[in-house]
């Protein structure tokens, strides 16, 4: 949490997607390089997160970045249509 020495914390939930620790299109990042503080940042990495579908007692991962996992999950879950 937030202290005089550590005065903001962030969850910067979109960035799951686009990524926060390394310089890139991400706005929180951007505002963070323009302030001078993301090399102070010990940042916390992870590839996905699991999603527990009460409806049909299914569970499957969803991985982060831009290489098309996100949708290729949310197709095997919802169909093809559900990419449109």
């Amino acid at each position: 949490s937030a202290s005089k020495t550590t005065p903001f914390r962030f969850d910067s939930g979109p960035s799951l997607i686009s990524g926060c620790s390394s310089m890139g299109t991400n706005p929180l990042r951007q505002v963070l390089d323009a302030v001078g503080t993301s090399d102070e940042i010990e940042w916390c990495l992870y590839d996905g997160w699991v999603v527990h579908d009460y409806a049909d007692g299914k569970s499957f991962k969803l991985t982060t970045g831009d290489g098309g996992e996100f949708e290729k999950a949310l197709e095997e879950k919802a169909g093809v249509e559900s990419r449109k």
